[in-house]
């Protein structure tokens, strides 16, 4: 993950709980690439990789006002991106599109 100094990314992660767009655009555009490059060394698809990203970043949106801790945001963004990876693992697995 890219290094953000502390105040700014609390700045930007309350800002987001805000609902200041440019705020959540902000941190889409730090840590878009980390996300997708962690789903990568899940996936080893990249086209997998970008949909869990973006997967990850709608439920980011959804539920960044229920984060207390600005702080602890990367690693609650880490987890959110492994819980889509073994949803869509789940999900490839019950329809027959992975063989392990």
């Amino acid at each position: 993950m890219p290094y953000v100094e502390k105040n700014k990314l609390i700045a930007m992660v309350e800002g987001a709980q805000r609902g200041d767009v440019n705020a959540f655009n902000e941190i889409y555009e730090t840590f878009k690439h980390s996300v997708t490059y962690r789903a990568y060394t899940f996936t080893h698809d990249w086209d997998i990789a970008a949909n869990i990203m973006q997967d990850t970043f709608i439920e980011v949106f959804r539920s960044i006002n229920n984060l207390k801790e600005p702080l602890s945001f990367v690693k609650w963004m880490q987890t959110i991106t492994y819980h889509k990876f073994t949803a869509y693992y789940k999900k490839a697995k019950n329809d027959g599109l992975h063989n392990s």
